[in-house]
């Protein structure tokens, strides 16, 4: 049975536009190189970082990660890098991310209003590839 901020990320992501898209896309494979998380894998990890939810990534190489995370202080999406070549940087990057509130101008993130706004990036940085 999935938890009840599964249950509230999901009402709030059912309202982007576009949302029919993402939810067809759950658990997908290669998704312009994206693997889009289950959403009983998005379920067991929801409480990993306080003020962000993955939901897919992407191999960059190296052990590192572009992760797709949904930020429901201002329902937007963003990218952050995990992972690592090794244990410390593994750990490194999942302590730089754990309480960061990416809504605070000093963070610098970007953010996309939409799932097409992702899908438009990925495709783009898939063309430079």
């Amino acid at each position: 049975m999935p938890s009840d901020k599964f249950t509230r990320i999901m009402d709030d992501i059912n309202q982007i536009p576009l949302n029919s898209e993402l939810i067809n896309l759950f658990g997908k494979e290669d998704v312009f190189g994206m693997d889009v998380l289950t959403k009983d894998e998005i379920d067991k990890l929801i409480n990993m970082y306080d003020n962000m939810i993955d939901l897919g990534k992407r191999y960059s190489g190296m052990g590192y990660y572009i992760v797709l995370s949904w930020v429901p202080k201002n329902k937007k999406f963003m990218f952050r890098m995990d992972g690592g070549g090794c244990g410390q940087e593994e750990e490194a990057n999942y302590m730089q991310y754990r309480h960061m509130d990416p809504t605070d101008p000093k963070e610098k993130i970007t953010f996309y209003d939409t799932f097409n706004d992702i899908l438009n990036k990925l495709e783009n940085d898939q063309k430079r590839l």
